[in-house]
């Protein structure tokens, strides 16, 4: 009977602990969003979960090794970035301060993001330019838009091929083709149609590094290091 009773304290103590720890992991990630809704200057708190188990060690720490943060509906120079995913490896928070909510600088080791821009988001942006943009084949973007040669009014298509440099997508297209009797060269034609996305002044100090197209839209990586969210 005793060893039964000691069992069933030993369990409740274990379930009261794995909940404290459930619960302070949730507690600790809305404090954590709301801090960078408010130093990224978001439009919307961000999703955010705290990984690693337990939490409460890392808690006591003051050190979070995997936080991971998704941004929705972010807009760059009107450009809209459906989704901005980012891990936070090694993020500073003293218990003390994440208790009172009194946090107001997290120093973070480092930061890996991915944002992601639709097909969609790409034809509202380039809209102006009477552009629209489509899956190509083997990870190449199919490009389609309208131009004016010699008074007329054609549609113009291309492969295009996504490069990146300084937090902007470029892309350039080749291998054209236009309506018939045009005389217009095809350097020509690409110079109309190629174009570029504008993704500098992502959250977290973020630098691009690599870009690829995909079926969901253009996808942008890249990392920062040694970075400090808020101030003293």
């Amino acid at each position: 009977m005793v060893k039964r009773l000691l069992f069933l304290l030993v369990l409740f103590l274990v379930v009261v602990l794995v909940v404290l720890d459930r619960v302070g992991a949730v507690v600790a990630s809305q404090v954590l969003a709301s801090k960078i809704k408010t130093d990224e200057h978001l439009a919307q708190r961000p999703d955010v979960s705290i990984g690693g188990f337990p939490f409460l060690t890392q808690a006591i720490e003051g050190k979070y090794s995997d936080v991971k943060v998704t941004v929705h509906d972010l807009s760059l120079n009107r450009l809209d970035v459906s989704t901005f995913k980012v891990q936070l490896h090694g993020a500073h928070i003293k218990l003390g301060a994440a208790l009172h909510g009194n946090v107001h600088r997290v120093p973070v080791d480092r930061a890996d993001g991915q944002a992601t821009i639709t097909y969609a988001a790409m034809d509202a942006y380039l809209k102006p330019k009477h552009l629209r943009v489509s899956p190509g084949a083997n990870g190449q973007l199919k490009v389609t838009g309208a131009v004016t040669i010699a008074g007329h009014e054609l549609t113009a298509s291309g492969t295009g091929t996504a490069t990146l440099a300084h937090n902007v997508i470029d892309v350039h297209v080749h291998q054209i083709s236009a309506g018939v009797g045009t005389h217009v060269g095809h350097l020509s034609l690409a110079q109309r149609i190629n174009f570029s996305l504008p993704l500098t002044g992502l959250p977290f100090q973020i630098s691009l590094g690599s870009v690829k197209a995909t079926s969901d839209g253009i996808v942008a990586s890249g990392s920062a290091t040694n970075l400090v969210l808020g101030t003293d």
